[in-house]
This record gives C-alpha cells, structure tokens and sequence, in this order.
C-alpha cells in the first residue's frame, strides 16, 4: 500500500492565500489520513511481529536510560544535601539556622565551642570569624 507523505512546506505554503478555517480543515483531512495509514500498518498481520519484536528491544532500553537518568539525580541531589548541611549550621538557643560562606575548620568549630562554653551567642561567634553569608 503506498502511503502518502504530508509535509509542512506543502500544507504552508497552500495555505497563503486561503483563510485559516480552511488551513485547519486542511490540516485536519491530513492528519486523519496519517492517522488511517498508521492503523492500516498496524493491521498487517505481517508487521504486528515487527511491532512486537521491537517492543521487546525498545522498552527494556528505555527503562535502562530512565533508571540511569534517576540514579544520576539522586546522586547529584546527596552531594548537594551534604554541601548544603555543610554550609548551614543551626542554633539551638536561638532556633535559627546560620548560613555560612564556607565550611568551618576544626580550629574555628573549637574556638566556637569553646567561646560558646563562655556565654556568648553562635550568631556572635560566627560573625567574628567572619564566615556568615
């Protein structure tokens, strides 16, 4: 069965001078004959093993793509959680969280303590080490 190939340029550039409720019962006419053409395909007895067969190979490639693409956020997203936990430190006392520029060092995170252990406020402390966005 020959089977008819619509394309843009033809239906464009028949459509120019015509108003575009014609354009659209054009464009429709087409569409339903593609569409008729595609189910005469699938009809064939001799094609429904092709459609078959490729199903087998396409699917199982589609989901392995798929679970590559989710693997792929999911670490993306850990590492940008732990950055973020890094870079975030949160009070107790004041019930408020502290966004840092940097990740502290263990000098810095002792002088905290221990400055904390002496009274003083975490937003104080951070704020003299100079490590607060």
């Amino acid at each position: 069965m020959a089977s008819k190939v619509v394309k843009f340029e033809t239906v464009y550039s028949d459509s120019t001078n015509k108003k575009g409720s014609e354009v659209f019962e054009k464009v429709k006419k087409e569409a339903k004959y593609m569409a008729w053409n595609v189910g005469n395909w699938f009809y064939n007895k001799e094609n429904i093993g092709f459609v078959v067969g490729a199903t087998g190979v396409v699917l199982p490639a589609v989901a392995g793509v798929m679970r590559a693409v989710n693997n792929g956020k999911a670490v993306h997203d850990a590492k940008k959680m732990k950055e973020l936990k890094k870079l975030n430190y949160y009070d107790r006392s004041a019930g408020h969280y502290w966004s840092l520029r940097r990740p502290l060092t263990n000098a810095e995170w002792a002088t905290v303590a221990e400055r904390k252990k002496n009274g003083e406020t975490v937003g104080d402390i951070l704020e003299s080490l100079k490590v607060l966005k």
